[in-house]
């Protein structure tokens, strides 16, 4: 809409699929206006350290950039503690949702927050995009907000127990997987396979009817990964990973 100019960051898989600082400062010009950040992440699994964000942070400060974060996966993190740019950076925007956290993907529920001078003209183009939300869905989101939140805790303990096992069962398949710290997804390295991240996708589709997502359908660098989705039920979950099993 307003003609700028994307610029991407790898992440590594070396790092856990961390957004390391200085790879970050070395991409920052003087023509840059923000950064996009997306942690926990989509599709790898990974998760900022407390350092990453006091460091990236600072780069921002220091570049008077405005940071925009997507933390939709915020509160599925594993052994971490949730962490948020706006407590280091003040010209922070956050964006945010219902999908994840509340099991509320088909409701579409988000919202950002923001300092007034971002949400102002935020609010304006929105009116002419999306209006607003219907009622119900407002309504079930408060009464998410309202209800006992152990009901997030529980969800992301069997989140855990499911990723602990599809991390193995990979792993002893031969296919390299670090264990995600965070979302619902893990990212095995399928170069093991001698097969392209598209081929291996069509190739499990064809053969075994299970479906994962290439990981070069996330950019360029994802070529070599494949994303799998650990959201849903262990039994289904067993099955799919012994289908994958007898065609690797």
């Amino acid at each position: 809409m307003i003609g700028a100019k994307s610029v991407r960051v790898p992440i590594k898989e070396e790092n856990e699929f961390r957004l390391i600082p200085e790879d970050v400062n070395e991409k920052i010009t003087r023509k840059t206006k923000m950064l996009i950040t997306c942690y926990p992440n989509n599709p790898t699994g990974g998760v900022l350290k407390k350092e990453d964000y006091k460091g990236i942070s600072e780069i921002c400060e220091d570049s008077n950039i405005i940071l925009l974060s997507d933390d939709i996966y915020e509160k599925i993190v594993y052994d971490y503690k949730p962490q948020c740019f706006k407590k280091y950076y003040d010209k922070t925007i956050i964006t945010n949702s219902f999908s994840k956290t509340y099991a509320m993907t088909g409701w579409r529920v988000g919202f950002a927050v923001a300092e007034r001078e971002y949400i102002t003209p935020m609010l304006r183009i929105h009116q002419y995009v999306a209006a607003c939300l219907n009622a119900p869905a407002q309504e079930a989101a408060c009464e998410a907000l309202r209800s006992d939140q152990r009901c997030v805790e529980r969800m992301v303990n069997e989140y855990r127990k499911r990723r602990d096992y599809v991390v193995k069962r990979l792993n002893d398949m031969g296919l390299k997987t670090i264990l995600p710290k965070g979302t619902f997804y893990c990212y095995p390295n399928i170069k093991s396979t001698g097969m392209s991240t598209s081929q291996l996708s069509e190739y499990l589709l064809e053969k075994c009817r299970v479906v994962v997502i290439p990981g070069n359908a996330f950019g360029d660098n994802g070529e070599g990964f494949v994303r799998v989705s650990f959201a849903t039920d262990i039994e289904k979950i067993k099955e799919a990973l012994d289908r994958i099993e007898n065609v690797i």
